[in-house]
């Protein structure tokens, strides 16, 4: 939904200029991205993939919490 809203947005502001090269690499490595990691999860216990990922999100949760006080 956010992806058709902004599409429409840049559309009525002058049209979207799309870089479709661009848009087909980054398709492609999404394609392999999801194939690799619906590989490698099936094979990870889903106890520690979830604390992983908890940790993923504090982590970047934490840097982008310094990033905004550093501007303030």
């Amino acid at each position: 939904v956010n992806s058709v809203a902004a599409l429409g947005v840049r559309y009525a502001h002058g049209g979207p200029h799309l870089s479709w090269p661009l848009i087909a690499w980054f398709t492609g490595a999404t394609a392999v991205g999801a194939l690799a990691g619906s590989n490698l999860a099936g094979r990870l216990n889903p106890v520690r993939l979830s604390v992983a990922f908890t940790v993923l999100v504090v982590l970047v949760g934490g840097y982008t919490l310094v990033r905004g006080l550093n501007g303030l």
